[in-house]
């Protein structure tokens, strides 16, 4: 999803996904912004509900797939474009933030050697202290471990921040929710980015 923070909501409609962290550079440069930082990130997600794995009646329906209602697009078939999760806004006006897409952030992470040998193998962990995150499901994905890059974990490179969680990530979606996992040349189709304009 291309958008922005605070005073820079998402562009309603849009949906940017597939792209490696140097494409969103490179994309958010084009637009005068910049890729938001992961403390530019965090101060926008401020106020974004969520929905868990099965929200209730007064969020939406997250689960369902069925995105024009929902609070935040967090257990779906597919991502939906920026603006269908209609109460998936935080305190300043940003869109979006939890679910639908994982987002690119501008800061790198050296990464370590305590990953398991794919995605899928254990790296995802709530290890978020009890009532931190908005619904105590946030969940961590590799952190201190190897950077994935296509397809494989791979020693020897960085890992970019990635943030909020994606369509199929249930409860582990969350303003809280990290990943450094991906190496910024991954690209895959659940993950976008966010743009942040500075100074103005």
């Amino acid at each position: 999803m291309f958008g922005a923070t605070t005073t820079y909501p998402s562009v309603e409609g849009a949906l940017l996904r597939g792209v490696t962290w140097f494409q969103a550079v490179a994309t958010c440069a084009n637009s005068g912004k910049q890729l938001c930082t992961n403390a530019e990130w965090q101060t926008a997600v401020s106020g974004t509900p969520d929905p868990g794995s099965f929200p209730d009646a007064n969020s939406g329906d997250g689960c369902t797939g069925a995105a024009s209602s929902s609070s935040c697009t967090t257990c779906a078939a597919g991502p939906g474009t920026a603006g269908q999760a209609q109460l998936c806004v935080s305190r300043f006006g940003a869109m979006d933030l939890v679910g639908n897409l994982w987002e690119w952030v501008a800061d790198w992470y050296p990464a370590g050697r305590t990953a398991p040998a794919t995605y899928t193998d254990a790296t995802s962990v709530a290890n978020w202290p009890t009532g931190y995150s908005g619904d105590n499901d946030d969940r961590t994905w590799n952190i201190d471990g190897r950077a994935n890059s296509t397809g494989a974990y791979r020693d020897g490179l960085p890992a970019a921040g990635l943030r909020g969680g994606d369509w199929d990530t249930a409860a582990g979606a969350g303003a809280f929710t990290v990943g450094w996992y991906g190496a910024p040349s991954r690209v895959t189709t659940d993950i976008g980015l966010r743009c942040c304009r500075r100074g103005q």
